[in-house]
């Protein structure tokens, strides 16, 4: 609260108090002058003065969270002078805070337009290696989005070619995710503008496998299945398996999942037979260096997901998920995913694996059933009921990892812990682990051996040593633990009972949404996960942040009030735990984000359903000071628009970019700030783009007609129109 007291204080200072503030003994007060610079956009005629004053700071200063502050003032103000001083600094800063500089030109529209011009001009000179390709790629790439929907040229996207064949494997993974992200805000706008940037992107000479997953993907995403199909054809048939060796898989499943959406059930189990085929004889490869280990593990996750397929295909055809092909499918699905698991150990990839792959991007129906309101060949209610009864049939085979789903009364089928084979493999991935890391501490041994030798020493290399000599004794130790604490150890248990939650709350199928959330958290409950295990505590808060919301949109709000809490109090704990034992606050940045996410839900229950604007902004300071992303900064210009500090809500909302999930709180702000025609054109984007289903656009109504941030337009006759029920 003392950072946001002393903002509060600098936000009412003149430019000259806070430029000499700048130079302060107190970190305290120079942070809060260069927050206080970088949100009082309305002093222009100081630009010059000031980007002087950051730059200077940015560029000597002995404390790192000062010269970053810095940098990140300088982006976030936007204009000419600091964006002119922000590129000028990125070409002399060393390479971990070029990185810094060139995420903070990210904050504004002109900023991202300048990463862009940077990029390319690097890339026209032939001094790509002197600046950060990679975070330049990432936000200068959105700026090509935010021009709008069009037809698009091929020497706009040529970057995205030539970097993506850059010999630095960073550099082409920047590139991927990069258009990645630029085709997900494309098609929020419409799938024209997609295809359009797809067909430029071929032209540039984009590798021509991505180029068609991206099709499959887009086809999907329009519910055109004879798009996907017409682009997953050659993928299926083995033309591109010189670049990708799992391209045929993929394609395979992109082929099946047209199919099914098309509602030709036994036709797309038919493929996802083939696809397993295929994907499984990848999987068993002979060859063991590493690059092929983590082909492998691809070949099995592949062959995981058209089981999956091939289920939900079944059921779809009306069997039922009690039938053996359902339940055989299924553990089929589990034992593939486990061998891609051993798989990825055995390639030095130590990550805890877990079945959520199996309903996240990978070719197949479970994502499709995920936007069937938005697809004309599927009921939203029968993609519904397929997805839950495919979960039960998972949580009847393998139970400790599917929380919150009740299993199958079903006879006969054997759980993990009962079954020899893939219990065999969890063994196999415990083995494989504690000789990987046996591996690490030999090689860490050996370098400090070195050091000795020639009269070195090395505090880190120690430490390490000491933290892989515990974890080898840990690993020998866990061999003989019973099968439950074994399961736990080596697995995560899936979270997608909370994805299927956030669908029936969507639909408002409320009591519902409950009824799982309350099943999830008493499974977190269970034993002693939330004494052991930083991720059951993780998604115990999610469960219950979740539950805070259901019960906010029932019009219970001292309830929800109560589940908020205890997710922050947990979230909380945990960053202290991480906190006391040295831990870095980046390494646990995603709970501290989860605590910010809580805390704006309590700001938004205090406001509309308690009605206490002093608590409400409360709960947002705390939640402000943790996160200072986008959707923050639109909140924070909404509570002080509410609060009558108008100029300031409006320099808040000239760092905002709009985008979908901004839309609803922008359409509050503006309507705060008398901006009724503009609040209405957020509130119809709202409407149109984030609901696509009836049940999510009648909660989303509801809600509107009863928040109080939209007073002001309740006698508007479009207002009346936009949330009418229907």
């Amino acid at each position: 609260m003392l950072a946001i007291a002393l903002l509060i204080t600098s936000l009412l200072q003149g430019v000259d108090d806070l430029l000499d503030e700048l130079e302060s003994d107190d970190r305290e007060v120079q942070r809060a002058a260069i927050e206080a610079l970088a949100s009082s956009l309305d002093h222009t005629d100081d630009d010059e003065e000031i980007a002087a004053a950051l730059g200077a700071l940015a560029a000597a200063d002995d404390e790192a969270l000062i010269r970053r502050a810095s940098l990140e003032a300088l982006g976030r103000r936007g204009d000419e002078a600091c964006l002119s001083t922000l590129t000028e600094l990125l070409l002399t800063l060393p390479p971990d805070e070029q990185s810094f500089a060139a995420s903070s030109l990210g904050v504004t529209p002109n900023g991202r337009v300048r990463a862009w011009e940077l990029l390319a001009r690097a890339l026209h000179d032939g001094t790509a290696a002197e600046v950060p390709v990679g975070e330049l790629m990432r936000v200068g790439s959105t700026s090509l989005a935010e021009r709008g929907p069009r037809t698009w040229k091929i020497e706009e996207v040529s970057p995205f070619a030539r970097l993506f064949n850059s010999t630095h494997s960073l550099t082409s993974q920047a590139t991927l995710l990069s258009v990645d992200a630029l085709l997900e805000v494309l098609l929020q706008t419409g799938g024209v503008s997609a295809l359009s940037f797809l067909d430029a992107l071929e032209g540039a000479g984009y590798r021509a496998d991505l180029v068609a997953d991206h099709l499959c993907e887009v086809g999907l995403h329009l519910g055109e299945p004879d798009l996907v199909i017409e682009a997953a054809t050659p993928l299926s048939e083995g033309a591109f398996l010189e670049l990708d060796a799992a391209s045929q898989a993929r394609g395979l499943g992109y082929l099946a999942t047209a199919h099914f959406v098309a509602g030709e059930y036994e036709k797309s189990a038919g493929i996802f037979r083939e696809q397993r085929d295929v994907a499984v004889a990848l999987s068993l490869r002979p060859q063991s260096a590493r690059s092929e280990l983590v082909l492998r593990s691809v070949g099995a996750q592949l062959a995981a997901t058209a089981e999956v397929g091939g289920a939900l295909s079944w059921l779809a055809s009306g069997g039922r998920a009690e039938d053996p092909e359902v339940l055989g499918a299924v553990r089929r699905a589990h034992m593939l995913a486990l061998r891609s698991h051993a798989l990825s150990v055995q390639a030095d990839q130590m990550t805890t694996a877990s079945m959520d792959f199996l309903f996240g991007d990978h070719p197949a129906p479970w994502r499709v059933l995920e936007e069937a309101g938005a697809l004309h060949q599927l009921d939203p209610d029968q993609a519904m009921r397929w997805r839950r009864e495919l979960l039960a049939a998972f949580a009847t085979v393998a139970p400790e990892e599917i929380p919150g789903i009740i299993p199958l009364s079903v006879e006969g089928t054997l759980k993990t812990g009962e079954d020899e084979e893939r219990l065999g493999l969890i063994h196999e991935v415990l083995k494989l682990r504690g000789e990987r890391l046996s591996d690490r501490l030999a090689r860490a041994e050996q370098r400090l051996r070195r050091l000795i030798i020639r009269g070195e020493s090395d505090e880190e290399l120690e430490t390490e040593i000491d933290r892989l000599l515990r974890e080898v004794q840990t690993s020998r130790l866990q061999q003989s633990l019973p099968v439950g604490e074994l399961l736990y150890l080596v697995r995560r248990p899936s979270t997608v009972a909370l994805g299927l939650a956030g669908t029936l709350r969507e639909e408002g199928r409320l009591q519902e949404a409950r009824l799982l959330l309350v099943s999830f958290l008493e499974d977190m409950e269970a034993g002693d996960l939330l004494q052991t295990y930083a991720w059951a505590i993780q998604s115990a808060a999610r469960a219950e942040t979740n539950l805070g919301s259901c019960l906010c949109d029932e019009d219970e709000p001292e309830e929800a009030e109560r589940y908020f809490l205890r997710a922050v109090e947990r979230l909380e704990d945990l960053e202290n735990h991480f906190a006391s034992r040295g831990i870095s606050p980046g390494a646990y940045r995603d709970v501290t984000s989860m605590r910010a996410g809580a805390l704006i839900s309590l700001a938004v229950n205090a406001n509309v359903r308690l009605k206490d604007t002093e608590r409400a902004l409360a709960y947002f300071e705390r939640a402000y000071e943790l996160r200072k992303d986008s959707f923050s900064t639109v909140l924070l210009a909404c509570y002080r628009a509410r609060s009558g500090r108008k100029e300031e809500s409006r320099v808040a909302l000239a760092r905002v970019v709009p985008e979908p999930s901004l839309y609803y709180n922008l359409a509050c702000t503006h309507a705060l700030l008398g901006d009724t025609e503009r609040a209405l054109s957020f509130l119809e984007l709202e409407l149109s783009i984030n609901h696509t289903t009836r049940g999510a656009r009648e909660r989303q109504r509801a809600w509107a007609r009863d928040d109080p941030d939209l007073v002001s337009l309740r006698g508007e006759a479009r207002f009346k129109e936009l949330t009418a029920e229907r």
